[in-house]
């Protein structure tokens, strides 16, 4: 039957949310426009004025401003170059092309349509100033009309008359020029716009011409290298002149994209500071060893600031010109050989001489494209020598020495496997006369390889940074880092270690190619839709939900540590108040990153009254007590009764350490060694005795009887003493000794003393063994209890068998 009311009671919720969000709203009926009133004639003058001064300001305001001027002659400069860039484009399209070719007109293309849509805002919202004050101009001119009807009504002085008409008269002309400024800027708009569908045109074309060059991968696009030796080649004049034209090209785009140059910049600088201060106090920190192994990251700080600022140059400079790819990639050279040889292994250092001497050859063979023969003959030789210098690598007996780590032969084999493929089919394929497909995979394996290189030294010197700056907090009493310096470095090297992989991956999907084809098959599974019958809802949707409650938890947990382990612990709060607040925040986090992740994933907050009340039903029905212990550890975490840390006893015979207080129970640890879950609400409702809510001292009563004749009062002092001389014995409360009465076979006395409650069961087991030592040494004694049998009947044969035993004892 519950299970039935639950089902009607969704079913009818579900059914008037429908009815609620399909029910139309009423359309408001349009309110008649406001009727123009004239202004009254005392007013006329004060209001001319502030209307030739409004006509004036809008004149003013319609000269071109810097950014339009500017725009209009980037304008005129890139509209020779896109119309070249299209005829190039037409001849890729029309023919096998190169992919790099195409690959950097793409780039180029993508430049120019980023370009375009940042210079088509200026014009925009320069029409949108203008069409506000073109609304305004035709208000007050609607106005001033109105007026001058009104006052020739009334027979207005002539005076009134001619100022009215000077008002028009401005107004006019201001609206005059607003209109030719329109025009102008509608002109430079079409003008953009029809830069921006020839440069569509050119992304399109230059699509077709790279899905072409994939397809004919695997067709031969040229002679056989001994054959191109007699063909016609390009002059040396012509690589200079289009070297010329590159450097150009990078010029004009480092004039017009100069931020992320600046960003870089400050990285730079930002680095070398920072490594030059932590290689100041690198004295300090050389007991780490693995800080010390990374001590050349310190000490040449300006090589590691150039590596981190140069290594992200493709993430700053997606759609760069390939000439600033190459000199980046040359610039990167230099940190590289400073630094990484001597992060690696001695036997990994000839690995890391030989990748940079490629990648430098590599960059320097892109300047001789125009010299076709002499360009592949060196990319040949390239490729010849990546194979050889991987055999050399790959022998056994190099592998071998590798030491520290017996899987690092291993792991290194199957890349060095892969690599070698690479490069050998990228070799055999230029000789014959597959020139695509040698490029392809001989550049892209290469530039992978130069990635993982700079990745790699990027990684650590991340990973040096990280462990520096932890030590140097820790050091400086930080209370965070110095109790979780070792965690925290181990989360931040994951942190680190994930992001290098997810760069030298995006890298290398951009080195062969791909990048592109990758995004566009990530989006189209993202949006792919999924579920059952009618109910559909995309991939991409549930992963984002599921993705950003992900990140929320993850957030909560490490705000929760920091407010609970740095921030509250300055301000000493006391009892649980550090717990109570880290925890609300962590409970805020996460209630914030599911309305966040619901938002991200498309759904209507509105709909989650629906829910609410069917999570109501769901409450009355089921769930009481999960919520009763919800409600009840939220009463334990702001009433405080119980704190992480106390000693407590619940029903049941149950006691111990309260080890963890969460959201549906709490965690006791017995002092037999056992963790034992006890719900929130069993210790609202039940009785439990908490030994350390106030303090942590705990009162030990000690119970002894001694023989009948011993002196009472040389007793109490014997056992006052017992206790005052044990270590752990409070001063305060002081130590008590009682005579309790008289007992069957002894005089009774009880001792009582305070000790930590840590202390209480060994405190008592000392002071019991001196209290025992103390009154025997003293003649005093500890009697216990004794009865007399009297046997009333006994067989003969028992009697005769205790006689002879008697005798015989």
């Amino acid at each position: 039957m519950r299970r039935l009311a639950l089902t009607l009671a969704l079913i009818f919720l579900a059914l008037a949310a429908r009815a609620q969000e399909a029910a139309p709203a009423a359309a408001p009926a349009p309110a008649p426009p406001p009727e123009v009133a004239p202004i009254e004639l005392p007013r006329i003058v004060a209001e001319a004025d502030s209307a030739e001064r409004f006509a004036r300001s809008v004149r003013h305001g319609l000269a071109p401003s810097a950014e339009i001027l500017r725009v209009e002659r980037s304008l005129a400069e890139a509209a020779p170059e896109l119309a070249q860039r299209a005829a190039g484009a037409e001849s890729l399209a029309t023919g096998i092309a190169s992919l790099d070719a195409v690959n950097a007109e793409m780039r180029a293309a993508q430049l120019a349509a980023l370009q375009l849509t940042r210079w088509l805002r200026e014009p925009t919202a320069a029409l949108v100033s203008i069409e506000r004050s073109l609304h305004e101009l035709d208000m007050q001119s609607e106005v001033w009309e109105r007026t001058r009807e009104h006052a020739r009504g009334d027979q207005a002085p002539a005076e009134a008359l001619a100022r009215i008409d000077a008002v028009r008269s401005a107004l006019r002309g201001a609206t005059r020029e607003a209109k030719a400024a329109r025009s102008g800027l509608l002109d430079l708009q079409a003008r953009i716009a029809n830069q921006e569908s020839r440069v569509e045109e050119l992304i399109d074309l230059l699509g077709a011409a790279k899905a072409r060059a994939q397809r004919s991968l695997l067709e031969r696009d040229s002679e056989p290298l001994w054959s191109s030796f007699g063909t016609q080649s390009h002059s040396a004049e012509l690589a200079g002149r289009q070297l010329a034209r590159d450097s150009a090209a990078a010029r004009a785009y480092a004039k017009r994209t100069y931020a992320p140059f600046v960003a870089q910049l400050a990285i730079f600088v930002g680095a070398a500071l920072l490594g030059l201060y932590s290689n100041r106090r690198f004295e300090n920190l050389r007991g780490d060893p693995r800080l010390a192994a990374s001590a050349v990251i310190f000490e040449r700080a300006f090589s590691s600031a150039a590596l981190m600022a140069l290594s992200l140059t493709s993430a700053l400079h997606p759609l760069a010109p390939s000439f600033v790819l190459g000199v980046s990639r040359l610039a990167l050279i230099p940190p590289v050989l400073r630094l990484l040889p001597k992060l690696v292994d001695e036997a990994l250092q000839p690995a890391i001489w030989v990748v940079a001497a490629l990648a430098g050859i590599d960059v320097l063979r892109g300047a001789l494209v125009t010299i076709a023969p002499l360009e592949r003959t060196l990319f040949t030789l390239e490729l010849a020598a990546a194979v050889g210098a991987l055999l050399w690598l790959m022998r056994p007996a190099r592998l071998v020495l590798v030491p520290d780590s017996a899987n690092v032969p291993r792991l290194l084999q199957l890349p060095l496997q892969l690599a070698l493929l690479l490069f050998g089919v990228a070799f055999v394929a230029s000789v014959l006369g597959w020139s695509n497909l040698a490029r392809l995979l001989g550049n892209g394996t290469l530039l992978s390889t130069y990635a993982a290189v700079v990745v790699y030294g990027g990684a650590r010197v991340l990973r040096a940074g990280l462990r520096a700056a932890v030590r140097t907090g820790a050091d400086a009493n930080v209370r965070l880092l110095r109790e979780n310096a070792e965690p925290t470095i181990a989360g931040g090297a994951r942190v680190v270690n994930i992001a290098a992989l997810c760069a030298w991956a995006a890298l290398t999907l951009r080195a062969f190619g791909f990048a592109s084809d990758f995004l566009a098959f990530a989006g189209a599974i993202w949006s792919t839709p999924v579920g059952y019958g009618s109910l559909e809802i995309a991939l991409g949707d549930v992963l984002t939900f599921v993705l950003t409650i992900w990140a929320s938890v993850l957030l909560s947990r490490f705000v929760r540590f920091v407010v609970e382990g740095e921030a509250l612990s300055r301000f000493k709060p006391s009892g649980g108040v550090a717990h109570a607040v880290a925890r609300t925040a962590q409970y805020l986090i996460v209630l914030l990153g599911f309305f966040a992740a619901a938002a991200a994933a498309g759904i209507d907050m509105n709909r989650f009254s629906v829910l609410a009340g069917a999570f109501g039903v769901g409450i009355g029905f089921g769930l009481q007590n999960i919520v009763n212990n919800f409600v009840s550890g939220l009463i334990l975490l702001y009433e405080r009764p119980i704190q992480i840390g106390d000693s407590i006893e619940v029903s049941g015979g149950i006691s111990g350490d309260v080890k963890s207080l969460g959201i549906r129970s709490c965690t006791l640890r017995t002092f037999e060694g056992a963790d034992v879950i006890v719900p929130n609400a069993m210790l609202i409702s039940e009785k439990v005795t908490n030994w350390t809510l106030s303090d942590r001292t705990r009162r030990n009563d000690l119970k002894i009887g001694v023989a009948y004749g011993s002196d009472p009062r040389r007793v109490l002092e014997l056992l006052l003493g017992c206790a005052r001389a044990h270590a752990s014995v409070l001063g305060y409360p002081e130590p008590i000794a009682l005579f309790t009465g008289f007992g069957e076979s002894a005089l009774s006395f009880e001792l009582r003393f305070w000790t930590p409650f840590d202390d209480a069961v060994p405190a008592r087991s000392a002071v019991g063994l001196a209290v025992h030592d103390t009154l025997t040494g003293a003649g005093i004694e500890i009697p216990f209890p004794q009865r007399d049998l009297r046997l009333r009947s006994v067989a003969p044969e028992a009697a005769q068998a205790l006689r002879n035993r008697g005798a015989s004892d």
